[in-house]
């Protein structure tokens, strides 16, 4: 737990460092200054790991004065935007017909993106992970991976722009697989965690050997399964 603190104690001062006046987006600020203020709620909290009471007073003086930089950073890149803090998603409206376009803030993304899944970006974002991905993929965060549907393009369900999939990560054939299974199963059939209430669902890619969806849960009922089936 020590070496934790102390490599991200590194991190953070090399990001807040990297600031310096050249970001502009006082939300990308103010999300690394909540970041911050957890980690130093937990330093307090577990301040009897360090044994060197001098490290932890060095430690405490040096978030203080981490923590006003922060602000200072902070209270700049709002006094650059007449607006104050920039909105983080805006509906443009073409005036032509279908559904206005949803912009992400580019420099928030960039920062998220390095940080926060796509679905915690979506959450918080109140927007749809697909809107999150095609944000990504147009700022050039991420590059398209090929469709592993391509050979299926003449059906009407796949899209023709560029698309993030993940690729085949496994040789090991369809076969190979199932007889795999079938000896985990045979080999684990009286370790299983139902006599202790837990019942353990998955999905996996059939292609890409991908896992979509993993949940441990109370019960085997099938609304149960269906709910990872449509969160997958």
């Amino acid at each position: 737990l020590l070496n934790a603190f102390r490599i991200h104690y590194t991190r953070f001062q090399t990001q807040i460092s990297e600031l310096d006046g050249t970001t502009t987006d006082a939300t990308v600020i103010a999300r690394l200054g909540d970041d911050f203020d957890e980690f130093a709620r937990l330093v307090e909290e577990y301040s009897y790991v360090f044994d060197n009471a001098e490290e932890l007073t060095i430690l405490r003086t040096s978030l203080e004065a981490m923590r006003h930089d922060i602000r200072l950073e902070y209270q700049d890149a709002a006094d650059v935007s007449h607006h104050g803090i920039p909105p983080l998603v805006q509906v443009v409206h073409s005036g032509g017909r279908g559904r206005p376009r949803t912009v992400i803030n580019t420099e928030f993304l960039g920062w998220a993106y390095g940080r926060r899944p796509t679905s915690g970006i979506a959450r918080f974002l109140g927007v749809s992970r697909p809107i999150v991905r095609t944000a990504i993929l147009e700022a050039g965060l991420a590059e398209p991976q090929e469709n592993p549907f391509a050979p299926y393009s003449d059906f009407e369900f796949v899209r023709s722009r560029p698309v993030s999939y993940t690729g085949p990560v496994s040789g090991i054939s369809d076969d190979d697989l199932d007889g795999l299974i079938l000896r985990l199963r045979s080999h684990y059939r009286r370790a299983g965690l139902i006599r202790w209430g837990i019942v353990i669902h998955g999905f996996i890619d059939g292609y890409s050997r991908l896992i979509t969806g993993l949940r441990a849960s109370n019960n085997n009922r099938a609304e149960t399964v269906l709910e990872l089936f449509l969160d997958a």
